[in-house]
């Protein structure tokens, strides 16, 4: 498995996978994730920008998706984050492809990106997730992350909780 950075020619198998991670999500009950987020615009940009990566098998095949950047939603500013010394990143929109799921990839994942993370001279990691995720929330605090504190990102949905960690 290898973390590396989309490219434009990606952009047809990301929004496969999150049209996949949609339909994966409504049937679960979790809908915070639709036809309106995440769009096309912003995987383009963030490809663009340099700062979506992708996760793929040995094959070649896309299966996951990240973005890592310094953008920290103007939300996260009511954060008591406790972590404050050091440079940070953020994890944006992961998923993985809704039949590589439950098969233990999602460590591998994190490593990856918390290996490219430090690679790139980040010391801290930050990203939040819906509430209802109990079985992500339950892996972000295996994998280190402490909770931070809650966000409302889309009025009428539950909050969102904050996690960081230092790397």
């Amino acid at each position: 498995m290898e973390l590396v950075k989309a490219r434009d020619d990606d952009i047809e198998r990301i929004m496969k996978l999150v049209s996949d991670c949609v339909a994966s999500m409504g049937k679960a009950g979790q809908t915070q994730w639709n036809e309106d987020y995440p769009t096309r615009e912003m995987v383009a940009r963030d490809i663009k920008a340099g700062t979506l990566h992708t996760l793929r098998n040995e094959l070649g095949h896309l299966i996951a998706m990240v973005t890592m950047d310094e953008e920290q939603e103007l939300v996260y500013g009511d954060v008591a984050w406790r972590f404050t010394d050091g440079k940070v990143i953020i994890f944006h929109r992961m998923a993985i492809l809704p039949e590589y799921q439950g098969r233990g990839l999602a460590g591998l994942f994190q490593d990856l990106m918390d290996d490219k993370a430090r690679e790139l001279g980040y010391t801290i990691a930050r990203l939040d997730t819906y509430s209802d995720h109990e079985r992500v929330i339950g892996f972000l605090e295996r994998r280190g992350f402490e909770k931070a504190g809650q966000v409302e990102h889309v009025p009428g949905l539950k909050p969102f909780i904050c996690f960081e960690k230092v790397l």
